[in-house]
């Protein structure tokens, strides 16, 4: 097996070496950029396959998304502390990033070290003001705060709120959705449902996004 050896003047060397199987068919070539590139910069391919450049580092390395699926209206929410939100589904998660461990209390765990970023929306109907947030369960610990929204005692329509956290961890760590309103209201609260035909609905939607 040939390969290409560059000799340091100190005596030892770097070696380019051909992969350890043969390419599948015919020989493999790749076109090295014409550029020496800038800092933080990456070696990718380019729109022509085997041609290399110089372009900027991939932001996020994986992502999952968490959802609370029904049939029916989205549950009770009753006035006087912060509620939990459920979560029932996995709904992607190719990297297997994170994990539903309890789906009435809707508590996700992290896997792993790392940043990530996390987006939720949940909905609320006939409680007044509301508002949500994101609480690090391990730590016992408030993370974020969602904006104030209003789901009008007097109208027949799902009021969201939607919240934005970047966390850091040295490990796992769990974390879950909780909800705050004005006033109660029973079967529907967290989500008033309707489907033409018994369609899944969504109340809730996690998004994780964990950083390259």
């Amino acid at each position: 097996m040939s390969k290409i050896k560059l000799t340091h003047s100190g005596g030892n060397c770097v070696s380019l070496n051909p992969p350890t199987s043969a390419p599948s068919s015919a020989d493999v070539e790749l076109k090295l950029p014409a550029t020496v590139g800038s800092a933080n910069q990456v070696l990718k391919n380019s729109s022509t396959a085997g041609t290399l450049e110089f372009g900027a580092k991939q932001l996020f390395s994986s992502y999952a998304i968490l959802k609370d699926l029904k049939t029916t209206g989205g549950g009770d929410l009753a006035t006087g502390d912060w509620r939990d939100r459920p979560l029932s589904t996995e709904y992607a998660d190719p990297d297997g990033i994170v994990s539903i461990t309890n789906t009435s209390t809707g508590t996700f765990e992290l896997a792993s070290a790392g940043t990530y970023l996390i987006k939720w929306q949940c909905p609320a109907y006939d409680v007044g003001q509301h508002i949500s947030k994101l609480r690090c369960t391990s730590d016992s610990a408030d993370v974020a705060f969602s904006n104030s929204a209003t789901a009008w005692t007097d109208e027949t329509e799902n009021s969201w709120t939607f919240g934005l956290a970047r966390v850091t961890i040295t490990g796992s760590k769990s974390y879950r959705i909780m909800h705050y309103a004005e006033s109660t209201q029973n079967g529907n609260g967290m989500g008033t449902y309707y489907a033409p035909s018994s369609e899944t609905a969504e109340f809730l939607r996690v998004e994780i996004y964990k950083e390259a």
